[in-house]
C-alpha cells in the first residue's frame, strides 16, 4: 500500500501527520478571538463602560486571565510549526520577518515577500512586550511605560487582522471571514470610543 493511500485510509495517519496544522489552526483562531475580547474590555475599562456591570478588580482579573490565555493560544498557534510535515517552518522563520518563503505576496505589482507571515511576527514581538509589562509587578512602578507599551495593542489587532486574511486557511472567504470582518469592525468603533473619552478627559 502506498503511502497516499495509507495516508487516505488509515485516520490513524492523518491524526499523526496533520495534528501540528489542525493544532495551529485552532489556536489561531482562539487567538484571535481572545484578541478581540482582550481589545473590546481593554477599551471598556478605560472608558469606564465595564465597571457599571463589574468590579473593577474583577474586571482587571478577568482583563489579565484573558492575557494569559491569549499567550498560551500563541504559543499553540506558533510552536507546532516547528513541527508540521507539510509546511515546515524552522526557528529564524517564525523568529525573523520576511525569513520564511510561505505564501509570497505582491503589492501594487512589487514583491514584499511573505508579508502575512512578517506581520505575524512582528505582531509576536508586540505581545510579548504588552504581556511582560501587563505581568511584571516591576512594571507597576513605570505606569507610563506600562501605557505606552499598551498602545502597541493597536498595532497588534492592524497586523494581527492582515496576518489572517493573507495566510488563514479558514479566513480566505464565506462565514468565518465575513464575522472576522465585523469583529474588527466593532473593534474600530470601540476605539473610537476611547480616543472621543480620551478627547472629552483631555488626557
Amino acid at each position: 500500500m502506498s503511502s497516499l493511500t495509507l495516508f487516505a485510509t488509515e485516520p490513524h495517519v492523518r491524526l499523526f501527520t496533520t495534528w501540528t496544522w489542525y493544532l495551529t489552526r485552532a489556536a489561531g483562531l482562539m487567538a484571535s478571538i481572545l484578541l478581540v475580547i482582550l481589545m473590546i474590555t481593554g477599551i471598556s475599562m478605560f472608558t469606564g463602560y465595564q465597571y457599571k456591570f463589574m468590579q473593577p478588580l474583577k474586571a482587571w482579573a478577568n482583563h489579565r486571565t484573558l492575557g494569559i490565555l491569549f499567550t498560551v493560544a500563541i504559543l499553540l498557534h506558533v510552536i507546532p510549526l516547528l513541527f508540521d510535515k507539510f509546511i515546515p517552518f524552522n526557528v529564524y522563520q517564525i523568529l525573523l520577518p520576511f525569513a520564511s518563503g510561505y505564501k509570497h505576496t505582491h503589492l501594487l505589482g512589487v514583491a514584499v515577500g511573505s508579508l502575512g507571515v512578517a506581520l505575524g511576527v512582528i505582531s509576536l514581538y508586540m505581545i510579548v512586550a504588552i504581556v511582560f509589562t501587563s505581568l511584571n509587578k516591576i512594571m507597576t512602578k513605570y505606569f507610563r511605560a506600562w501605557k505606552l507599551t499598551h498602545f502597541l495593542s493597536y498595532a497588534v489587532i492592524v497586523f494581527v487582522f492582515f496576518h489572517s486574511i493573507m495566510i488563514g486557511t479558514d479566513l480566505k472567504n464565506g462565514l468565518w471571514r465575513a464575522l472576522w470582518v465585523i469583529a474588527n469592525l466593532v473593534v474600530l468603533g470601540f476605539i473610537g470610543l476611547r480616543w472621543r473619552r480620551k478627547g472629552s478627559l483631555k488626557d
